[in-house]
């Protein structure tokens, strides 16, 4: 399991938790052989405290995919949580 974003305010709203999951989803599919959205998202709670991932990396992929998400992460803010 992947933790992928904490959101800067307390929670998020369902909606703009979603949107920037899939964008991260999206963004790491290359390099996974499945990677699914998880937590309070996959549950569809109305606020989001973070966005958490269920991911396979691809064989051979393993660095190419934590190199990845962690320029993703230096991007905004989040962390990785492994």
């Amino acid at each position: 399991r992947m933790s992928i974003a904490e959101a800067t305010e307390p929670r998020w709203p369902y909606a703009s938790a979603h949107k920037v999951a899939t964008r991260i989803r999206e963004e790491l599919a290359p390099y996974c052989e499945k990677i699914e959205i998880a937590g309070s998202l996959r549950r569809h709670r109305t606020h989001v405290g973070d966005i958490d991932l269920v991911i396979l990396a691809r064989e051979g992929e393993d660095n190419a995919l934590r190199h990845r998400a962690t320029a993703a992460v230096r991007a905004g803010n989040a962390r990785i949580l492994t």
